[in-house]
């Protein structure tokens, strides 16, 4: 079997390279398009100042003059819901405290960043990045800078390196595992913005106490929870138990996938997994891949109608107002719903499971209560900017990141990562019981993970991922082509990953801090010097694998892997990006 892989590996992998290079040239595209685009901010009186070639609109408040002397700041972003709201807030709060300085964003939605990374990329591609842009914290970071004109040794010195800000700043004044999440052997490509906690359940409390069911705290129990609604009648033209959008290219589903894979196989299988070791040879591995696998099908089947064409920000309507059970998310969506539908989030705590006020609750994944699951946004700035625009850029940023920003900031998004910051300014009690597992689980590292689908991939392998979890979904993939996929996945991740090491960023963490208190195997854990190879981390047994299915009394155990041609494949991945919603 080994010989057939490598045999049949140039093939796949040429496949998803034309996946990869059939949605950048779209994004190549559509960042081409954005510079003529106006980036909007608050006002009505209008003047266009060129900001590094590109043509800005700026608008002021009635009766307000702007002056030739401010400094435009264009951020580009996918916040387009409640990330905006919070821009809303803190832009003001900064152009108030900097006068001289004025923010215009440019907003290009798609949840995860699922069409605005590749616009970002094309402009990085064209050596023209933004002046400040949002990006997730760490593998996707260094996607980008990967992709400036001259490659990596050029990109290195293209984006301001924020590891002596942090040495100078922060340092011991903050959850570590944060920064640890996205620092490359301790080089800072961007700036955190806020900590999101990703494998969180949203549920809508009052569907499961109408049907007298409980609040699922393992694998079985909500497989259970799903047949029953379905058995009682939710699930038809209007209900159904899950909402897993598919407008977003995968990214829905994705976040359910890994949800699971964290539950069955634990945070080690899963560190293994964002540097593409995870060894699908061994039994053990494939017994939980096709676990997960197995049981993603079972809830993915009972989806609402129409998901294909739902977006993320849909479903938590539906969850809001009951016509959905379950949603996983991370909790921006918590954020969302306050903002949209007057709707707040409560942790699935007895004291506010009995109260008849409370529609929506949110608990850890079932199966992964004792894991922290991050997904961190932040910002990049170029360094190849007219020096007053990188100073605004930079003072825009080292205020956005100071204890007075982020209050301002993670009030309205997320949690904040400052150690001994207030609970009571959030918006949820949702984000005040995120923010205190944050800190009472710093003390345990090897239970921290960082999210694949929105981070803790590089870019290439997460579109594989996602596209295929999408294919799958919709019955264009069967369970083979998906694990095919998979190895694909995996196999181009640790590429990328030995790539970095090349350059002394192979793994994530500070020098003797770990992420995850997981080095790669081509890191020296003594030594932290990502050049020296050694063996793998041990495997950690995971209690909640082999959890049996309510749908099918026998697992579907696939050969190690079952390698399709690539003359089936072509179609179907082609397929799987034409459903990608770009635009």
């Amino acid at each position: 079997m080994g010989k057939i892989l490598k045999g049949l590996a140039a093939w796949v992998i040429a496949l998803i390279v034309i996946v990869v290079i059939i949605v950048a040239a779209v994004g190549i595209y559509y960042g081409i398009t954005l510079t003529s685009h106006h980036p909007t901010v608050t006002t009505t009186t209008t003047s266009t100042i060129p900001i590094t070639n590109i043509s800005v609109t700026t608008i002021t408040a009635p009766g307000v003059t702007v002056s030739p002397s401010k400094t435009t700041i264009v951020l580009y972003t996918w916040w387009s819901t409640e990330g905006k709201i919070a821009l809303d807030h803190l832009i003001p709060a900064f152009e108030e405290q900097y006068p001289q300085y004025l923010v215009a964003t440019e907003i290009i939605p798609g949840g995860g960043g699922s069409n605005a990374v590749y616009a970002i990329m094309s402009l990085i591609k064209a050596g023209k990045p933004p002046d400040a842009f949002q990006t997730h914290y760490g593998p996707e970071m260094f996607s980008f800078l990967s992709e400036y004109p001259g490659g990596v040794k050029a990109g290195l010195n293209a984006f301001v390196n924020w590891t002596p800000y942090y040495e100078a700043n922060l340092s011991g004044k903050v959850i570590p595992e944060v920064f640890e999440a996205g620092a490359l052997n301790g080089y800072l490509a961007s700036m955190p913005t806020q900590v999101h906690t990703a494998s969180l359940l949203y549920i809508n409390i009052k569907v499961l106490q109408h049907y007298g069911l409980p609040i699922p705290t393992n694998l079985s129990q909500l497989i259970n929870d799903t047949l029953q609604l379905v058995k009682d009648g939710f699930y038809n033209s209007t209900n159904a138990p899950w909402g897993i959008s598919g407008a977003e290219g995968g990214w829905g589903g994705s976040l359910l996938w890994e949800n699971i894979f964290l539950a069955l196989g634990g945070p080690r299988l899963y560190d293994e997994f964002a540097y593409g070791t995870l060894n699908l040879s061994d039994p053990h591995v494939m017994s939980i891949i096709n676990e997960t696998n197995q049981i993603f099908a079972e809830l993915a089947k009972y989806n609402l109608p129409g998901w294909t064409s739902m977006t993320w920000t849909q479903m938590a309507e539906e969850l809001a107002t009951g016509h959905i059970a379950f949603f996983v998310m991370g909790d921006w969506a918590t954020n969302y719903m306050y903002d949209y539908y007057n709707v707040t989030t409560y942790p699935a705590l007895p004291q506010y499971l009995s109260n008849p006020n409370v529609t929506v609750v949110v608990e850890p994944f079932p199966g992964t209560q004792n894991y922290i699951d991050l997904i961190i946004d932040s910002i990049a700035v170029p360094t190849n900017l007219p020096p007053s625009l990188e100073k605004a850029a930079i003072t825009f940023v080292e205020y956005w990141t100071s204890p007075q920003g982020q209050e301002i900031w993670t009030k309205w998004k997320g949690e904040s990562y400052y150690l001994n910051m207030p609970t009571n300014y959030y918006n949820a009690p949702e984000q005040a019981w995120a923010y205190e597992r944050l800190i009472n689980e710093s003390s345990n590292p090897s239970n921290w993970v960082y999210a694949l689908s929105d981070g803790g991939l590089f870019v290439s392998p997460q579109l594989t991922i996602q596209s295929a979890l999408l294919s799958f979904q919709e019955g264009v993939y069967n369970y083979a082509q998906l694990i095919s996929a998979i190895n694909q996945s995996l196999t181009v991740e640790k590429e990328s990953w030995l790539t970095a090491a090349k350059y002394g960023l192979g793994y994530l963490g500070f020098p003797g801090h770990p992420f995850g208190n997981y080095y790669p195997p081509w890191v020296n854990s003594s030594s932290g010097d990502p050049q020296k190879v050694v063996s793998s981390n041990s495997m950690y047994k995971n209690d909640n694998a082999n959890v049996k299915s309510s749908i099918s009394n026998s697992l579907i155990m696939l050969p190690n892997l079952i390698i399709f041609t690539a003359l089936a494949l072509a179609p179907t991945i082609l397929l799987a990006v034409s459903k990608r919603k770009i635009f």
